[in-house]
């Protein structure tokens, strides 16, 4: 913990998958805001840390963090007195991977792609995708939810959609077959 100038608070921050997971140790991105927006409407950034549990040491005040992990990301506001602060996120996300297949074997990265979008193909609603151009293999941290992919092979129009399931704090592998 950094030493706290007389007049600060030092802000200690972590996340984790949720409630009964261990700390998230690395590829978070944590953002501290001020509290009220400036004139023109925009929150100010005031801190940024990639670190996976930083301490910032900030005046005291009211302060909005927003932290991301992937595509993952919570927001909180803060309020700091005279104490150190220790705030801890939960972050209901988990990985997804895609890899193709014919048959037995696999499909080269090259040769496949698959595009991601959330909710189910069979919901109605935005048809926008969250990922595009995910290649074989590839780890996408998405929050829990159900999302369907679109795996594209080849130049033959060879498509093939799949509904899927991510749990919090688990690494869900897909193989899609063409």
């Amino acid at each position: 913990m950094p030493m706290v100038p007389a007049g600060q608070v030092a802000l200690a921050l972590g996340a984790r998958f949720g409630k009964d997971a261990a700390p998230i140790t690395g590829g978070l991105d944590w953002r501290v805001y001020a509290a009220k927006p400036d004139p023109s409407g925009n929150f100010r950034l005031l801190r940024e840390d990639k670190g996976p549990a930083p301490t910032m040491v900030l005046p005291p005040g009211n302060y909005i963090v927003h932290v991301d992990f992937g595509l993952a990301t919570a927001v909180k506001p803060v309020a700091l007195r005279a104490a150190t602060v220790h705030e801890i996120f939960d972050l209901p996300a988990g990985g997804l991977r895609i890899e193709g297949r014919v048959g037995n074997a696999r499909i080269p990265p090259g040769q496949i792609s698959f595009e991601v979008y959330k909710g189910s193909q069979f919901e109605p609603g935005d048809r926008r995708p969250i990922a595009e151009h995910v290649l074989t293999g590839a780890v996408l941290v998405v929050p829990e939810g159900t999302y369907y992919i679109v795996s594209n092979y080849g130049d033959a129009n060879s498509v093939v959609r799949s509904d899927i399931r991510v749990q919090a704090a688990k690494l869900t592998d897909v193989t899609v077959n063409h």
